[in-house]
This record gives C-alpha cells, structure tokens and sequence, in this order.
C-alpha cells in the first residue's frame, strides 16, 4: 500500500515539500548535487542532527529522512531564552565543524548553511535538535552564518517594547561565546554584508516561476531588510561597545 503524501508548510521559496511516511520528498534546488554531496559527507562523519540524503524518487523529488520537531514561525528574538540561543549556536558550531572537511567547500573554511534562522532549526522540548533546508549552502566563512545567525536570532526586528539594545548585544556576545568565535570587532560588519546580500537574494528569488512570494511581499521583504540596515549602523557604536 503507497503512504499517502503529507504537504507540509512553511518556506517561502519552495512548492510541493511532502511528507511520506518517514521521509520527505522535495523538488530538487538549484545546486541539489552540491547539497546531496554535503548531506552525505555529514553522514559520513557522524553528524545526526541533518537530515539524511536517501535519493531520487520516480518523480525527480530529492528523498530526506524525515526531522521531528516543530518550527516557529519568526518569532520576535525576545521569544528567545538564553538557553535556547546558546543550544543553537552550539548546534551551528558542530554543524560548521562536520563541514570544515567536506570536499565542496574548496578553499573556504567550512560550507555555509546559508540560511541559520529560527525556522530552519527543527526543534524538540523547547531546543534546537537539528538543522534542515541547506538549498542554500555554499562553500564561505564561519562567520558569514554567524552574522546572519545573530542577526535573526538576536537583533531581527529591533521591535522597541521587545528587548533593550544593551539586552541584544550582551545576547550576541553570548552568541560568539557559546560558538567560540573571537573576532567579533568582524560580526556588526559581516551582518550588514548579509543583510545586503540577503536583499539580493530576495529581488532574484522573486524572478522565479516558482518563487511563494507575491511582488508586495518581495517589496515589504526588501523594505525590511533595509530598515534592519539602518537600524543596525545608527546603533553599531552602542552594539560594538557591549558586544567588546
């Protein structure tokens, strides 16, 4: 007996994500041999927490194990304890470190997961379990994810009657601290640089026939993305100060 298929939600860039039984199965990105060769080197050196890459069913769909969890949907970082932001940069840090020695990532230091916000983390008991989505990994830096990791999981939405800034920045120190990164002088530079290329990704995505964005909402992304911009420099002194 054929298991039924499941859609499931979320994502704005991807259609027709199903659930069948224990696994998913998903139209293929753009770079899918580049991400199907990354997902089988984590395997190959014991990383649990991504999904794993099974094939390609009779449809062209990529075939994944299935992640248990749930995921939020955007939630303002003040949703946000200390603990959970802790648990999920240690979760990058072991992912960024199964990948410093992935043949894809050439001369870089590791292979981007491209995409480390809340939503792509499956989550289990109020913690980060695993990461999913690597459409868009690429061969980069640690600290190219660590910005936009702290970006949206820490300073996203700068909502004035959520956290006090003071509150954010002592948030991403604690971010580079459970990482172990040190260059942080580096990462209020590298977020506006992610924050940029962020909006460029959005204004190509939108040309997609395939792109769940309608044209408004591309234009309030992008819009966002650069109130997020000038929020950020006008207080880049105050952040750099506590984050030091």
């Amino acid at each position: 007996m054929t298991e039924p298929e499941v859609p499931l939600p979320g994502g704005a860039m991807t259609h027709g994500v199903v659930r069948v039984g224990d696994t998913v199965r998903r139209p293929q990105c753009d770079n899918a041999a580049f991400v199907h060769a990354l997902l089988e080197h984590l395997e190959a050196v014991g990383f649990t927490e991504a999904p794993r890459f099974l094939g390609i069913d009779e449809l062209g769909r990529e075939i994944l194990t299935f992640v248990e969890g749930w995921v939020p949907e955007d939630p303002d970082p003040s949703a946000w304890s200390e603990e959970q932001i802790v648990a999920a940069a240690r979760l990058l840090r072991r992912y960024h470190d199964a990948s410093a020695t992935a043949p894809g990532r050439r001369r870089h230091e590791i292979v981007c997961h491209g995409d480390p916000s809340p939503s792509n983390f499956a989550w289990n008991a109020d913690l980060p379990t695993a990461l999913f989505d690597f459409d868009n990994a690429y061969p980069g830096e640690r600290i190219d994810d660590l910005a936009y990791f702290g970006w949206l999981f820490v300073l996203n939405g700068h909502d004035p009657n959520g956290l006090a800034i003071e509150e954010q920045a002592q948030r991403l120190r604690l971010v580079c601290d459970a990482y172990g990164f040190d260059r942080r002088s580096e990462l209020l530079g590298a977020i506006v640089r992610r924050q940029t290329e962020t909006t460029a990704i959005v204004v190509e995505t939108a040309r997609r026939p395939d792109c769940k964005r309608t044209p408004a909402e591309t234009e309030e992304a992008v819009v966002w993305v650069a109130g997020e911009t000038a929020w950020l420099r006008r207080n880049a002194a105050i952040l750099g100060r506590h984050l030091s």
